[in-house]
């Protein structure tokens, strides 16, 4: 029988230990408040999932008020979240493993019901959306 490196520990190279190699994938939930925090629900959705895992990834976060792709995203661009956000790295980490927050800007991809100025890094024409 072959042992599966799936299951063993892996030691990323700024020395973080992940217990197996198991990824809690990114997943968008739209479940944020309206305000931009992170709900009950998005935080329960995290507590859900993350036993057993060695590293979790959270859902994308905008990092500028205009950078919002979808309605239910919880946001990062003021230090106002960071209460939220702090709730949020406690459930992502509550199954012990290690959490990584993905930051995202919708770029020209942002929807212009959500944003009205929007920003890109390239002059690239894009349908809205």
């Amino acid at each position: 029988m072959t042992h599966n490196k799936l299951f063993e520990p892996l030691t990323l190279r700024q020395g973080v230990v992940l217990r197996n190699r198991i990824v809690m994938a990114p997943m968008t939930t739209w479940a944020a408040n309206d305000d931009g925090t992170v709900s009950d629900a998005e935080e329960a959705y995290y507590r859900r999932r993350v036993a057993g895992v060695g590293l979790v990834l959270t859902g994308c976060t905008h990092v500028q008020s205009n950078g919002v792709g979808f309605t239910g995203e919880f946001a990062a661009y003021d230090d106002r979240f960071i209460p939220s956000l702090t709730r949020l790295a406690t459930a992502a980490k509550s199954g012990g493993a290690p959490a990584i927050l993905q930051i995202f800007h919708a770029g020209a991809k942002t929807l212009p019901e959500l944003v009205s100025d929007t920003m890109s890094a390239s002059a690239v024409p894009s349908d809205p959306g």
